[in-house]
């Protein structure tokens, strides 16, 4: 009887030390039957459009793979982040804590993923933001990968544009009151003071700014070459609207949101418009139905969905080469590849940010967007 016990208590210690050798190997990951992802993007308030565009492109992408990554389901939390640093504080906690989910794409704005990564960095919560690009992001945390390029780039991209092609020696800007827009005019006045231009004034506006008169006004009476606007959506529509009620029509540029969609909200407010955006193929007709059915959306937005769709599938490819849910493990890995999504290559910096990319600047002409030349 004694040896029979002891030979069940042999058994019971061999069980257990089994049970942590391979917790200890795999991460925990093997038990694991549904992968739990969130999404933290814009879903209201005046760019909504790009939240509910972004959702549904990694959504078409999950679809693709049917929802599933390494033989393990997927499932999607997804959260407001209303492109602000309280919300996606509100989130980011939601998701880790709470719904314990494995990783995070997002957030769409800079706001939301500099806000939110403390809490991840915290919880050691992989995050892939596929549209952030406030150069803060640089420093935000190891568990941080940024798709879309910082705004270093695109900033000092645009300066050289307006300097060197359109020839605009003096420059005014309108900015935004939120990370995005300043990290980029900073970029772009750095460059573009480089390069012998001269700044004749900076005018800054709250978020989803109603009333821009004052700024145009004021800007209007130093009559530079080149109004240079940082904004969001919300606020961009309505600086482009009022300028054209103020009979003013000093050369404009906007980077990265003069799009269908405000074209068509603001219309005859855009022409002549220039916008800078980056130069990624365009989205496929199929893929832009497919994003309405599931946005909800008339017009969707068609050049951060690609980033968007692709940070499923870079995230999906690194888990399935690495065979481990382990943040660490994973972002290393995701550091010494080179990704081919949508929008073309991905390298990655050792700080997580993406420096494969180009851009373009397109000009708004009878309504169309029309490229120029570089």
């Amino acid at each position: 009887m004694v040896n029979k016990v002891f030979s069940w208590a042999v058994v019971a210690v061999l069980i257990i030390v089994i049970v942590v050798l391979v917790v200890v190997f795999t991460g925990g990951n093997s038990e694991k039957e549904v992968i739990k992802i969130g999404v933290v993007g814009p879903l209201t308030g005046d760019i909504a459009q790009y939240g509910l565009s972004y959702n549904a492109a990694v959504e078409l992408a999950a679809e693709k793979a049917n929802y599933e990554i390494d033989g393990k389901k997927v499932e999607f939390i997804v959260e407001d982040g209303k492109c602000n640093g309280t919300d996606a504080t509100t989130a980011f906690n939601k998701l880790i804590h709470i719904d314990q989910v494995d990783f995070i794409i997002g957030g769409f704005c800079s706001s939301e993923t500099l806000a939110g990564m403390p809490i991840a960095e915290a919880s050691k919560i992989l995050t892939l933001s596929p549209t952030s690009s406030n150069p803060g992001l640089k420093n935000a945390g190891e568990f941080l990968v940024t798709l879309y390029p910082l705004d270093d780039f695109e900033g000092t991209f645009d300066a050289e544009y307006v300097y060197t092609k359109l020839g605009a020696k003096t420059v005014a800007l309108i900015v935004e009151q939120s990370d995005w827009p300043k990290g980029i005019s900073d970029a772009f006045i750095k460059k573009y003071e480089e390069l012998g231009g001269k700044i004749v004034a900076k005018e800054s506006n709250e978020q989803n700014a109603k009333d821009l008169k004052m700024q145009l006004t004021k800007i209007a009476s130093l009559n530079p070459d080149l109004i240079y606007v940082a904004q969001y959506t919300g606020s961009l529509a309505n600086l482009l609207t009022q300028r054209q009620e103020l009979g003013i029509t000093i050369p404009l540029m906007a980077p990265q949101f003069i799009e269908d969609g405000l074209i068509k909200t603001v219309g005859s407010a855009a022409e002549g418009v220039y916008g800078s955006i980056i130069d990624v193929p365009i989205m496929t007709q199929e893929m832009e139905i497919e994003i309405k059915e599931l946005s909800g959306l008339s017009i969707p937005e068609k050049v951060f969905s690609l980033f968007a769709y692709d940070a499923f599938n870079i995230l999906k490819k690194t888990i399935e080469d690495k065979k481990t849910l382990d943040s660490t493990v994973l972002k290393d890995y995701m550091l010494t590849q080179t990704y081919t999504g949508l929008t073309g290559s991905y390298i990655f910096d050792k700080d997580g940010g993406n420096i494969s990319a180009a851009f373009k600047v397109e000009k708004v002409v009878d309504g169309i967007r029309v490229t120029q030349p570089q």
